[in-house]
Parts: C-alpha cells; sequence; structure tokens
C-alpha cells in the first residue's frame, strides 16, 4: 500500500476547499468573515477548519503489523509507516515511472496541435480533481498571472470539490484555463474554463502525456500529499 501521512496532511487537504467554500459565499460563521484576503494573510487558517480525518491508518494497522513485509516507495514513506506502525517489517523499493524512458528522445508537438497550446507559454498540473492534488492552491497562486493554466485531470474524486474548483476560477481568475478530463464535455465549460474532452473517452497517450510535460513552461505539484500523478503514469 502507499501509507499516506493523513496525520500530517487530512486538516490542509479538507481545510482549503472548505474554507474557499465560505469565502465564495462571503459566509461569516460564528463571528469569522471567510475572505481570500485574510486567507493570503494567514494561510495557516485552514487548519481550523478540517472536517473530516481519515482512519485507514487506523484500520489497517493490524494488516500492516503481522505482514511479512510491507513495500514503500521512499525513506519519507518508510518513516511514516513505521511512526503508526512501529512493528512493520518494511521494505523501501525505489522505482520510476515507465514514462521516463521516453524522455531519451525529443518528444513531439502532439500536446500543442491538441490543444492549440503554444510551446512554454501554459502552466501545467496533473492530478485527478481531488482535495489532495490540491488544483486551487494552483488556481489561487495563478489567479493573476495572465498565462493559460492547464489542468489535465483524468477524473474526479469528489463532485463538491470540482464545483468550488468551477465557481473559484469564475470569480477570481481572468485568464484561460483548459482542462482536460474523460467526464466533462465541452459544454461544460464555463467563464475562463475551457473543457477539452480525452480523445474517444480515453486517457492521454503516454506520447501525449510526454509533449505536454515538455512544452509546458512550468509544472506544478502543489499535493498536499502523494505523488504527482503517478497512478496516471503507471
Amino acid at each position: 500500500p502507499f501509507h499516506e501521512d493523513h496525520l500530517l496532511y487530512s486538516a490542509t487537504s479538507f481545510g482549503l476547499p472548505y474554507y474557499l467554500s465560505g469565502a465564495l459565499q462571503d459566509r461569516i460563521e460564528e463571528g469569522v468573515s471567510f475572505c481570500l484576503e485574510h486567507l493570503f494573510e494567514r494561510p495557516h487558517l485552514i487548519f481550523y477548519y478540517d472536517r473530516m480525518r481519515p482512519v485507514q491508518t487506523l484500520q489497517n494497522y493490524e494488516f500492516l503489523k503481522h505482514a511479512s513485509s510491507v513495500i514503500v516507495s521512499s525513506p519519507t514513506e518508510q518513516k511514516t509507516l513505521l511512526r503508526d506502525v512501529p512493528s512493520a517489517q518494511s521494505r523501501v523499493v525505489l522505482w520510476g515511472a515507465g514514462h521516463a524512458r521516453g524522455f531519451l528522445e525529443t518528444p513531439s508537438d502532439d500536446f500543442l496541435r491538441f490543444t492549440g497550446l503554444k510551446p512554454g507559454q501554459y502552466i501545467l498540473q496533473v492530478g485527478r480533481m481531488s482535495a489532495r492534488k490540491n488544483q486551487l492552491a494552483t488556481l489561487l497562486a495563478a489567479k493573476d498571472v495572465d498565462i493559460p493554466l492547464v489542468f489535465i485531470a483524468m477524473d474526479r474524486c469528489n463532485l463538491t470539490y470540482e464545483e468550488i474548483f468551477f465557481k473559484a476560477a469564475c470569480k477570481w481568475r481572468k485568464a484561460p484555463i483548459f482542462l482536460i478530463s474523460q467526464h466533462l464535455s465541452a459544454s461544460d465549460s464555463q467563464g475562463p474554463i475551457r473543457v477539452i474532452p480525452t480523445p474517444d473517452g480515453k486517457i492521454l497517450s503516454r506520447e501525449m502525456l510526454l509533449s505536454a510535460f515538455f512544452h509546458a513552461g512550468l509544472h506544478l505539484h502543489p499535493a498536499f500529499y502523494v505523488q504527482h500523478g503517478y497512478t496516471y503514469f503507471e
């Protein structure tokens, strides 16, 4: 299993979208005004609005404790595992995504033709639309940056989070956003967001993904936890 550090990161993953949903509504809760200015002044505010604490780590304790060996993908993950399950027999196995061999040759311009974007002139984030991947951070960090944002988000994890993302984009972002998705259609486009459905509803090819990374001016990975689209890369 991928042993996630829920203890450290669940509060931020759930606190940020909760706070932003309040800011979108200009909500006042227990005398506290939710607003974007306060969030930028005091980013730690989101820790106060954790509404869910995952319990998988607690539920998996006996299973991990009695396993003959638990494979982890990094020393950091091993430390997290041993904190939660001190007697776990863990082994670190370092690995790389299979797509990496593609960089031995220059990727194609398939992604540029697919989107109409220009090389070096867009900011890219890869990962399904979810609180842990934290697309909201990219959106807020670049809300005043006049360069297209591109989100390759094949799947949704939480419909409410996706709705907050759309509302936040329409309220705080003017420059274009390209959202490449398997489950949304072009008719779902609104405000600055242009939805581009994947060809035939399938995930992008390995060659297309390599092209997207190669031609991006900047790749952002603001996830609170989990790696940057490794499930997609597999």
